[in-house]
């Protein structure tokens, strides 16, 4: 399942989470409908194994603070609350399914 989370929310949800949680920092516009399609995709692929928790649009000042990330796409795993990877850019379910 793909939900839609504020970044404060995150960081308590997934402190004690099991399994890897990959957030999403796309637009919410018709030219990033490519990354719905592809976080989708990845979703089916990997069902219960991953958590895909979404940030809306005005997250941007707070991934800047917390991860010292500025622009979107950005993508970020989490294992049990620690970063394990990003990826900053546009992705396709196979670059996403890899991080």
């Amino acid at each position: 399942m793909i939900a839609k989370a504020e970044l404060h929310e995150l960081q308590s949800r997934f402190a004690g989470e099991s399994k890897p949680v990959l957030m999403a920092c796309i637009q919410h516009d018709h030219a990033d409908r490519e990354q719905v399609e592809s976080l989708t995709q990845v979703q089916a692929f990997f069902d219960t194994c991953l958590r895909i928790y979404v940030l809306p649009e005005g997250a941007q000042p707070m991934l800047k603070q917390e991860f010292g990330i500025e622009g979107s796409p950005a993508f970020i795993i989490f294992s049990r609350g620690a970063q394990q990877g990003r990826l900053l850019g546009k992705a396709d379910s196979a670059a996403l399914a890899t991080l």
